[in-house]
């Protein structure tokens, strides 16, 4: 089998495609296809007769990142990058069961298994249990599933933000969002965690986030990546220095296998 790999995400895939355009050699040597499209289209993601047929929303699919007829056989492995795992999820069924003026008085209107519950469904719903039950149906090659990184350590500077990212319940909200991701995906794929040298104490180093990435073909006048803004506004999105960061730790993944 050839030693050839495809990488599907939704914009967080940006930051790792730019940094392998800047630097080739971040995995090896190994051939990278990549696919990508919102992740609200992940459920029409699919395997017909072994060939994979990503979303027929082409609106959402850079024209360097639509596949031309692809088996599933034809690759050693898959990546999968960002797909809606955010520790959003965890925040939005949190603060929808309790008022913001409470969380500096750690009141809680939901019992821990009742959020951890909600939790797991919510991460079950996601279109990318889709796309890995339709690679997994095709092929047994081993998958790496890469979340989305913790938010941008800057939101907790803005009044926007401060009250929901900041305080006693966030450790919690980080501890039950990693747990929560190898609950559900351990027993089906390989899961990457954030690195800890790009984390700051429960975000992602501002350092990373500075000029964060959202395409992978856009490009700006003078011809370098589209950033959404070189400030620090969009908390959610990296730049290529953080791109760089999780190719290399694909990488490792990818020698661990023997791939």
């Amino acid at each position: 089998m050839s030693r050839k790999f495809l990488l599907v995400g939704n914009s967080h895939l940006a930051c790792v495609k730019v940094a392998m355009d800047i630097e080739p050699g971040l995995l090896g040597g190994r051939t990278v296809d990549y696919v990508a499209f919102n992740q609200i289209d992940a459920a029409d993601f699919d395997v017909v007769e072994g060939i994979i047929k990503p979303p027929t929303n082409t609106s959402a699919i850079p024209a360097d990142a639509r596949l031309g007829e692809a088996r599933a056989t034809d690759y050693s492995g898959f990546v999968i990058v960002g797909m809606g795992l955010s520790i959003n999820l965890l925040a939005s069924i949190y603060l929808s069961h309790r008022l913001l003026a409470h969380h500096r008085q750690g009141l809680h209107l939901l019992s821990r298994a009742a959020f951890d519950s909600a939790v797991a469904e919510s991460i079950q719903k996601l279109g990318v249990n889709s796309i890995i039950a339709k690679l997994r149906a095709a092929t047994n090659v081993p998958v790496l599933l890469v979340p989305e990184p913790l938010m941008n350590a800057e939101i907790a500077k803005d009044e926007r933000g401060a009250d929901v990212w900041t305080g006693e319940h966030t450790p919690f909200l980080v501890e039950r969002y990693i747990s929560s991701l190898h609950q559900v995906f351990d027993p089906v794929v390989d899961l990457l965690e954030q690195p800890p040298e790009t984390i700051d104490g429960v975000f992602t180093r501002a350092e990373y986030a500075y000029g964060g990435l959202r395409s992978l073909t856009k490009r700006d006048k003078r011809g370098n990546p589209w950033r959404y803004k070189e400030d620090h506004r969009d908390y959610r999105h990296m730049n290529e220095q953080y791109g760089a960061i999780i190719c290399r730790r694909i990488e490792n993944w990818l020698t661990s296998r023997g791939l």
